[in-house]
């Protein structure tokens, strides 16, 4: 008894030491939100200069990139997703008074232009910031995507479905619509783009389109993402973003101090992996090779160009990395950028 008793106040003890750098932790993410909230309105030129010269964080394979997960390489990532995004709003300016559901819809139909699914591409994705790499999951392309809607219709989150029909699991986004006083949801991962409301008598799309994939999906994948959206009233938000790069961290801060952690759950797709699994396996090597740094920042130039709708640009840069020749030809960027080649000389 008295052994555990005192167990027990160590216990207690290192629990509130916890909790206290916890605090002091969030309480200085938040500071540091201050003083990047105006990043957001960066001009084109700052923010290709800020992003390239990160391409070794935010690209993975590229020389001396960090470990996988960490703490640096993530708040970079994040950010040159934050400032991607403000750069595609931009260069995408919508009429005054459109409506909140087709308000998401274009901006998906013109952003899901710009991103691939990894069941498009036989290798899996580099990880990292879908915008810059221009390829992920359906928790990455949602992302990005939600990022981009945050922006301008205010918080967006993740939402996790789940299927139990064949035990699936997809990611869709959702975001406060103020005009219609409620979640309007949406995917532009798969075969088709849509946004909907969801109810527990199922979704009802308000606006859908042909996401022209350079690979679709089988039919029973495409009929259990169709019933998840069906389930997406019951669905699980997982993560959030604020609508701008300040307030992310701010957000984060928030989280960290409530659950002692910056790092949130990630959703997995059983649905992709399947797709895309014979293939990966046939022609993917376990690791791609290195870029250089030189390659890693003409992709990124590319995806900024991309992303600006400047197709000329584009296609000049994204024909330098996949030219590259030697060893990169078969790097993960390098087949990215064919496959981007392909997409804008249709």
């Amino acid at each position: 008894m008295t052994t555990s008793h005192a167990g027990s106040r160590t216990g207690r003890r290192g629990q509130r030491r916890t909790a206290t750098r916890t605090i002091v932790g969030a309480v200085a993410v938040g500071a540091a939100a201050a003083l990047v909230a105006s990043l957001v309105t960066l001009p084109d030129t700052v923010t290709e200069r800020v992003v390239l010269a990160t391409a070794a964080w935010v690209l993975p394979g590229s020389p001396d990139t960090t470990a996988d997960g960490s703490a640096g390489r993530k708040l970079v990532g994040t950010f040159a997703q934050y400032a991607a995004a403000a750069t595609f709003r931009r260069h995408h300016p919508l009429p005054a008074g459109v409506d909140d559901a087709d308000r998401v819809f274009r901006r998906l139909v013109a952003l899901r232009a710009t991103l691939a699914s990894q069941v498009e591409v036989a290798y899996a994705p580099p990880g990292g910031p879908a915008l810059l790499t221009g390829l992920g999951w359906c928790d990455e392309l949602n992302g990005a995507a939600a990022v981009t809607l945050a922006g301008e219709l205010g918080r967006a989150d993740l939402v996790g479905l789940h299927d139990p029909q064949t035990a699936a699991e997809h990611t869709v986004g959702r975001v406060w619509s103020r005009s219609r006083r409620r979640w309007l949801y949406f995917d532009l991962w798969g075969d088709r783009i849509a946004v909907f409301t969801a109810s527990p008598a199922g979704a009802r799309i308000l606006a859908s389109a042909d996401a022209h994939p350079a690979r679709r999906l089988d039919p029973a994948a495409r009929a259990s993402v169709e019933r998840m959206w069906n389930r997406a009233a019951a669905g699980v938000p997982f993560t959030s973003f604020a609508p701008t790069f300040g307030g992310q961290l701010w957000l984060r801060a928030r989280m960290a101090a409530r659950r002692g952690s910056l790092v949130g759950p990630r959703s997995t797709t059983a649905i992709a992996a399947a797709t895309a699994a014979a293939a990966m396996a046939a022609t993917a090597p376990s690791a791609g090779p290195v870029l250089p740094v030189t390659t890693a920042q003409r992709f990124l130039r590319a995806r900024l160009d991309q992303l600006e709708g400047d197709v000329p640009g584009a296609r000049q840069a994204y024909r330098a990395v996949a030219d590259a020749g030697g060893p990169h030809a078969a790097s993960p960027l390098a087949l990215t950028a064919q496959l981007f080649l392909a997409r804008l000389a249709r």
